[in-house]
């Protein structure tokens, strides 16, 4: 079975902030996801009866990576709003996931 990547890119490009678009691109993203899944199948913990299944299971994987690198981007340490040079034309408030 081939699936395209390309859908999951999309969906990781539409759902990252614009501030955060410097600091992870969608396909680090869905890479990150596909590795997970990859690595959790290889160990058995998945029983996926269709593509359907394969296909949710992977947009939900690729959610949480996002969501999971938007937490650490936007920690206190590592906050965007921390970095030199930020100017108003990209100003972060609250991450939309």
């Amino acid at each position: 079975m081939l699936i395209s990547l390309k859908p999951l890119t999309r969906l990781a490009e539409k759902n990252i902030a614009p501030g955060l678009r410097r600091r992870m691109g969608p396909e680090s993203v869905v890479q990150s996801a596909c590795c997970s899944f990859l690595r959790r199948a290889k160990d058995g913990q998945f029983e996926l009866k269709d593509a359907g299944e394969l296909w949710r299971l992977l947009c939900a994987m690729t959610l949480r990576k996002l969501r999971g690198q938007a937490r650490y981007h936007l920690s206190a340490k590592r906050g965007i709003q921390r970095e030199e040079g930020q100017g108003d034309e990209e100003s972060d408030g609250p991450a939309t996931l």
